[in-house]
Order: structure tokens, then C-alpha cells, then sequence
């Protein structure tokens, strides 16, 4: 809003308080600085989530690029990431975490790849870069992250977009984003 009235913004600082025992939570899930990638697979509504399959494809990647990926959310987000492929560098944290303690997890990781949803605030507050999937049912740029080293991928020119509903019947604007363009940036 400061930027869209003309008035000077050096930067955008959050301070979040973490919590106090962050070594040990680290020590617990073997976070190891840099070499890991969080995955936010839930949202509050379907039509705001990314599909599985397009995350496993991507979760996949990031594994064969050695990475340790990180999957945080919600108990409500349970179902989802039980889909998931196993494997010793996909850690599912979901339920496990309070915001405080992801919060914590995120501050260690390189990147967060996250849906329109709660975790993806904290990833950005805590300094960790943070590429977000939107759908276009919300108006542009409403629930951005901010634009330092942060990116959104949006369909933008689909023909039901701003469409505000509750329930999305195809979920066009999010099937849209494919998993290659994530892996482009990525890469």
C-alpha cells in the first residue's frame, strides 16, 4: 500500500519469536542448515490447494537433488500428506507441529513451497524464501508474501478468475500451474 502511494519502503521486517528449544527440535527431525526444503501441502479451501500428485512429482525432484524435504501443516492436512510416497528424506510433520514450532522448522530451511495458507506467513516472517501457489478465486496480490526474494505462481488469464467461491468444481486456475514451471524456477 506504502509503495502504491508513492511513499518510500526500504524493506518489509517481520519479528517473530520462535521458540526457546529450537536445537533440540532440530536434533529431533535432523534439520541440517541448507539442506532443507519445507512443502506446504494444505489449505483452509480445496480450491486453494495444489494437487498431491503435483507435489509428489515435485517432492520427488528436490529428493534427487539431495535435499531433506519437510512437510508441515495442520492435523486437518493429515489426509493429504499420507499420500505421499515415503522415503528417508521426506519428513511429514503434519499434526506434529504447533505454529511456533513450524515456524521454528522453517527458519531452517532454504525454501518453502507452500499453498495460500497460514505456514506460508511464517515461512516468509522467519526469512525463509518462499515460493506460493495461488489460485485466481482471490483478488491479486491480496494475501502475497512480499515481493523480496519471494515468488507466486498464479494463473492470471484464466476466465473464471476473481470468482470468490467457496467451492471451485475443477480447480482450473491451480491443475494450471504445472510442475515443471516450479521445477524451471527451481532449477
Amino acid at each position: 500500500i506504502l509503495k502504491e502511494n508513492k511513499l518510500k519502503v526500504n524493506s518489509t521486517k517481520f519479528i517473530l519469536k520462535t521458540i526457546d528449544n529450537e536445537e533440540e527440535l532440530y536434533k529431533k527431525y535432523n534439520i541440517i542448515e541448507n539442506e532443507n526444503i519445507a512443502i506446504v501441502v494444505g489449505a483452509k479451501r480445496a480450491q486453494n490447494r495444489w494437487s498431491i500428485e503435483y507435489f509428489q512429482e515435485l517432492i520427488d525432484y528436490i529428493i534427487d537433488k539431495e535435499y531433506n524435504v519437510y512437510v508441515i501443516g495442520g492435523k486437518e492436512d493429515l489426509e493429504i500428506s499420507s499420500k505421499l510416497n515415503k522415503n528417508s528424506n521426506l519428513f511429514d510433520l503434519c499434526g506434529e507441529l504447533t505454529p511456533l514450532e513450524s515456524a521454528s522448522i522453517l527458519k531452517k530451511c532454504k525454501l518453502t513451497i507452500t499453498n495460500d495458507t497460514g505456514p506460508m506467513h511464517l515461512s516468509y516472517a522467519v526469512g525463509t524464501q518462499t515460493l506460493a501457489l495461488f489460485s485466481a478465486r482471490d483478488f491479486k496480490n491480496k494475501w502475497y508474501p512480499p515481493e523480496e526474494k519471494n515468488i507466486v505462481f498464479r494463473d492470471n488469464d484464466i476466465e473464471c478468475r476473481i470468482c470468490l467461491s467457496e467451492n471451485c468444481l475443477d480447480n482450473k486456475c491451480m491443475q494450471n500451474i504445472k510442475p515443471k514451471q516450479i521445477i524451471k524456477y527451481l532449477e
